[in-house]
């Protein structure tokens, strides 16, 4: 295939929230394009793994990593562990939310912890916007943020 088949050949991805959802969709369109892929998940690692095997079975590149959105300390580490994986990181999708029982109660009622957790996790896992993890974000050019 050629270059214009895969615009993003050689290109670093870290999609937060990827195995499954939007965020795994992401995923799969970012290996399509040839893109390699880190993704992050919070407790699904057998949706994790499954979508790495996928990913690798199609020719793609792609590895998870769990890390909790929320805990600006796991952010951090993620761009590290990305960055050390790949040497660079070029694109960033912040895909990450939470769809627990909690979020789910909190739409019926406003529920104090539950807003919390939601704007930590909005707040940790944009690494563009965090304090902590700006130095790790050097190693490339442009992150498009989606949230």
């Amino acid at each position: 295939m050629s270059k214009t088949e895969k615009p993003l050949a050689g290109k670093v991805a870290l999609v937060s929230g990827g195995s499954r959802g939007i965020g795994a969709a992401i995923v799969r369109r970012l290996t399509q394009d040839g893109a390699m892929v880190a993704f992050s998940y919070a407790a699904s690692t057998d949706r994790a793994e499954n979508l790495v095997k996928e990913i690798e079975a199609a020719g793609g590149k792609a590895i998870a990593f769990k890390a909790d959105q929320a805990l600006p300390g796991e952010v951090v580490s993620l761009v590290r562990k990305v960055h050390a994986a790949f040497g660079r990181l070029d694109i960033l999708v912040n895909s990450a939310a939470s769809s627990s029982p909690d979020w789910l109660a909190m739409r019926a009622q406003t529920s104090p912890p539950s807003i919390a957790r939601l704007t930590s996790m909005l707040r940790a896992s944009s690494p563009i916007g965090s304090r902590q993890s700006r130095p790790e974000l050097i190693c490339g050019r442009s992150f498009p943020n989606f949230l």
